[in-house]
């Protein structure tokens, strides 16, 4: 009995914290974000591109990420 009830009490904490771990972080999102903008680029031209664009610089970036808070 008192595994059941520890099995059911694992069970439910797994279903109800999945949606949590599924959830893209700000980085995460950020990091999609200049991947579809990098499109194209190569070498060092993507490479600075991707940091700027990570960091902040790009302005378009920088709104996207202040915007999901």
């Amino acid at each position: 009995m008192t595994k059941l009830i520890a099995l059911a009490t694992l069970v439910a904490f797994a279903c109800l914290a999945s949606p949590a771990f599924a959830a893209d972080h700000p980085q995460q999102t950020r990091m999609k974000e200049c991947n579809v903008k990098a499109k194209g680029k190569k070498g060092d031209e993507r490479r600075q591109f991707m940091s700027a664009c990570l960091s902040g610089k790009d302005g378009a970036a920088k709104k996207t990420m202040t915007a999901k808070k």
